[in-house]
């Protein structure tokens, strides 16, 4: 006997605010498909940390699961991502960065430790406290150019490049 055609979904969810793993979000809205093993959520949008995020998140469902998620962060307010952290008054700037993760396996712990991606992101017009730091050390060590700049917490840019694999961000 034929069971029929898998189960087909189509919704808009949104929320004013959302909360999850501990961070409350804003405006949150996605368009989620389901048809039969294969479920999407794409856009994927909501705000915090006084920034956005957008992206999409794609999961098969069955024996073995699998999962890819693309994510890209805009603005957030880098002091506010730290205290989250419980590192309050350790950086400032502001976050832009952008990645894409998949994962495979029996169960959701088992997508999470076989997760592997890789992505970027860049902090600008920031503080790092005790940052002129390293400017004194390097000033005890050698003699600075004449015109260097004082010490200063303040940096333009930190960007950065990463990866996961094996449970390991490089």
């Amino acid at each position: 006997a034929k069971s029929g055609p898998p189960p087909r979904i189509a919704a808009r969810i949104s929320a004013e605010t959302a909360s999850a793993g501990g961070v409350d979000v804003r405006q949150f809205a996605s368009d989620v498909q389901v048809d039969g093993d294969d479920v999407t959520m794409s856009p994927l949008t909501f705000q915090l940390f006084g920034g956005r995020y957008q992206g999409s998140l794609s999961a098969r469902l069955g024996k073995t699961l699998s999962a890819t998620l693309r994510s890209r962060l805009l603005d957030l307010d880098v002091a506010r991502l730290a205290e989250f952290g419980n590192a309050k008054d350790t950086i400032t700037g502001t976050l832009t960065g952008a990645g894409t993760f998949s994962g495979s396996g029996r169960d959701f712990g088992a997508v999470l430790a076989n997760a592997r991606g890789n992505g970027t992101a860049k902090i600008i017009n920031g503080t790092i406290h005790r940052l002129g730091l390293v400017h004194t050390i390097v000033v005890f060590f050698g003699k600075p150019a004449a015109d260097a700049p004082a010490a200063s917490d303040a940096f333009d840019s930190i960007d950065l490049r990463f990866g996961l694999q094996n449970q390991l961000f490089t």
